[in-house]
């Protein structure tokens, strides 16, 4: 069954993003263009902010679990092409037109509802060295 696809724009009317199906059936977001590494995506600010954890929610800072027009839709991979930093999702990577946009969650939940239940969630970090490269792992 092939869903509708829903498009997302910027202020400049230029298309940034695209909700579709993944290869494992969930809608997931595409990119529209490209972006370089360190850039900002989009900012969270502006979604629905809760206390709790929902499937849909990103925890942008303990007890704020923000609901994203354009957040809700992010994959998982182990492999990401982008961190949250705050409300920022930010590439970590080069990401190419019609790449899925893909996060760690464990790098930015603590809790996800019961689907994801693991104690590294709370151990994760994200660092920025100086020549920009961004690293997820375990604080030193």
């Amino acid at each position: 069954m092939d869903v509708p696809r829903q498009s997302t724009s910027d202020k400049k009317d230029k298309v940034m993003f695209t909700i579709r199906r993944t290869t494992n059936n969930e809608k997931g977001l595409f990119a529209q263009r490209d972006y370089r590494r360190g850039s900002i995506l989009f900012s969270l600010k502006g979604g629905v902010e809760y206390e709790f954890a929902t499937g849909d929610t990103i925890e942008v800072d303990y007890d704020i679990h923000v609901d994203h027009q354009w957040g809700k839709y992010l994959s998982h991979a182990a492999n990401p092409n982008v961190v949250i930093v705050d409300y920022f999702v930010i590439a970590c990577k080069d990401i190419e037109e019609g790449d899925l946009i893909c996060s760690y969650f464990p790098q930015h939940e603590t809790t996800l509802d019961g689907s994801l239940d693991n104690n590294y969630f709370n151990t994760v970090s994200v660092t920025l060295d100086e020549e920009g490269d961004f690293y997820i792992g375990a604080p030193a």
